[in-house]
Formats: C-alpha cells, structure tokens, sequence
C-alpha cells in the first residue's frame, strides 16, 4: 500500500509556503505525477485532480490580490 497518497504529500509539502512557492511544488507534483503515468505507473488521476485544484484555487486568490 502506497502511503501516504500522492494528493496528501503535495498538500502537506505546501503547508507554511508562500502562496507562489506553493505554485511552484504543486507545478512540480502535477509535472512528475504526469510523467509517471506516462511510464505506466503513478498516483490515480482523482488524486492529480486534488493537486490541480489547489493549484487553481491559489492561482486565483492571488489573482484576485493582485487585482485589488
């Protein structure tokens, strides 16, 4: 059993960060995850989503800051 799961790792990787560091490792979770599946293998794409999601959810809040 793989633990813990892929989406809980990046989102514990992040906690403490800078909203465009965390950009920046959930980028990098997505990217490698991605090439894993590629190779045959990686996390489910349920878990991806999770990351992706976050990913989006900060990319807008600091849009939204910067916008102000």
């Amino acid at each position: 059993m793989l633990s813990p799961f892929f989406s809980d790792r990046a989102l514990r990787a992040i906690e403490g960060k800078q909203p465009l560091d965390q950009l920046d490792l959930l980028r990098e979770y997505v990217e490698q995850a991605e090439r894993d599946k590629q190779a045959g293998y990686g996390p489910p794409e349920d878990d991806i989503n999770i990351v992706r999601r976050r990913f989006i959810r900060i990319a807008s809040e600091i849009y939204r800051g910067r916008a102000s």
